[in-house]
């Protein structure tokens, strides 16, 4: 193993799936939420497994800046470091296990209509895709909501999303 290279912690598969489950929540939430406080997520997640994920790009650290009153001097300007994904995909494709935790759970139409409602799919598409990626038969359940949504869904043409269908 090169010098600069770190041994892979085991601990990190166990908080992949709770990184899921905040990748979901901050999603498919009633306010979506697509930046959280460090301390915070760290907290919740470890901060060594947040630290690996800041080193190898999938989180991000920002400064963010909240004005205490309208008079705006440097003593009135608190600031804290929030950590978001590098982008919205690796979000969507993180949440994207939780979502197919979720569905496989769900007993019978109505259950799974609950679920998929909080679920844009104009928005959160590629959340669908990979979902539908990693389980063929969430991927198929997902394909029948979508096709029975009154909104008009133009579902893709690809070759795998063909097969769900069919």
């Amino acid at each position: 193993m090169a010098k600069s290279a770190k041994a892979y912690n085991i601990e990190y598969a166990v908080k992949y799936k709770e990184l899921s489950k905040v990748a979901f929540e901050g999603l498919c939430g009633e306010n979506q939420q697509l930046s959280w406080r460090k301390d915070g997520l760290c907290t919740r997640l470890g901060q060594g497994f947040c630290q690996h994920y800041i080193a190898v790009g999938i989180l991000v650290e920002e400064e963010v800046s909240a004005v205490t009153n309208e008079q705006t001097s440097a003593t009135d300007i608190q600031t804290r470091t929030d950590l978001r994904f590098y982008h919205q995909l690796f979000c969507e494709w993180f949440a994207s296990f939780r979502l197919v935790e979720v569905v496989a759970a769900t007993r019978g139409a109505s259950e799974l209509k609950n679920v998929l409602d909080k679920v844009d799919p104009f928005n959160l598409q590629y959340l669908y895709r990979f979902t539908c990626g990693i389980s063929s038969a969430v991927g198929k359940r997902i394909i029948e909501y979508l096709k029975s949504r009154k909104t008009v869904i133009s579902l893709p043409s690809s070759a795998s999303w063909n097969k769900l269908v069919r």
